[in-house]
């Protein structure tokens, strides 16, 4: 799942803001990334997780969620995942 500042129209414009926080869970446990504008470990350990095809990414609104991860982290690739 991910978090932002809402997006709402200034002056007829939409704002298009980048995610702020990435959660990640599994039946027993939860994580929560700060995401920042710089590349780091946390991250680099995220786009590993991401790539993964053996491990499937799913939930509700997930398509929407990869959209907007791409806005901040557009090299990152995600495989199968199921929304």
């Amino acid at each position: 799942d991910l978090e932002w500042k809402p997006d709402f129209k200034i002056n007829g414009e939409k704002t298009n803001y980048p995610p702020s926080f990435l959660q990640i869970s599994t039946f027993t446990s939860c994580l929560i990334i700060v995401l920042r504008e710089s590349q780091d470990a946390s991250l680099q350990s995220v786009e590993k997780l991401f790539s993964n095809a053996n491990i499937v990414k799913c939930g509700i609104g997930v398509e929407s969620d990869i959209k907007k991860f791409k806005l901040r982290f557009p090299s990152c690739q995600i495989a199968k995942w199921v929304d």
